[in-house]
């Protein structure tokens, strides 16, 4: 598969997910835009979407 489409997501939320291949899961996922202005070299990563589970699971764990 050639992904030739890029878009933009808002997300409440994301958290580890059995369910799915990449272990993670979006809360309330909404399309903000498609980025025609973008290519496939720019997007966010797999692994940037972890580290950012892993600084909410971090910030969360924290709070009282």
């Amino acid at each position: 598969m050639k992904p030739d489409v890029i878009l933009e997501v808002a997300f409440n939320s994301i958290q580890p997910s059995p369910r799915h291949a990449s272990g993670l899961a979006l809360r309330f996922p909404r399309i903000k835009a498609i980025r025609r202005d973008k290519n496939v070299d720019s997007i966010d990563t797999l692994q940037y979407a972890r580290e950012l589970a892993a600084q909410r699971a971090s910030s969360s764990a924290s709070l009282p």
